[in-house]
């Protein structure tokens, strides 16, 4: 039988911010199948202007809008078991319903695994404008 080492705790936050970084690709591409994979079927995501989605309202809006830049920065992972706070700033560019607009947030992103074999599926978040930065702006 091989021997299988454990898994670090590094190697742990390695796939969660991998796990972050094809979250924001599926969002840019609007790639629905892989939004669906990734996000768990349980979804609770409060915007920053607290509007609240479940899962199906949340892929509901991709009818309306079209992400354009999502970048990501300050990111940190807290573990505990089988399930992971992401806290991370964004900047997010955004088109819905034909306007443009720019906001910076600050999130805490939920992911959990049932096992630890299982991939990391992004259960909740919770954001909020970031007070350092403009509000949401209007771009042409």
């Amino acid at each position: 039988m091989p021997i299988v080492a454990p898994i670090s705790a590094k190697d742990v936050e390695q796939q969660l911010v991998t796990r972050e970084e094809q979250r924001r690709a599926a969002l840019l591409a609007s790639d629905l199948s892989r939004i669906g994979e990734i996000y768990d079927d349980r979804l609770f995501y409060r915007h920053a202007n607290s509007r609240v989605d479940d899962k199906t309202s949340f892929m509901d809006n991709f009818a309306h809008i079209k992400y354009e830049s999502l970048e990501a920065s300050d990111m940190s992972v807290h573990l505990a078991g089988d399930t992971a706070i992401v806290s991370v700033a964004e900047r997010v560019v955004v088109k819905r319903d034909g306007v443009k607009r720019q906001f910076h947030v600050l999130a805490m992103n939920v992911w959990m695994r049932e096992s630890a074999s299982a991939p990391w599926r992004f259960l909740a978040r919770q954001a909020t404008f970031d007070p350092k930065a403009p509000g949401v702006v209007e771009l042409p």
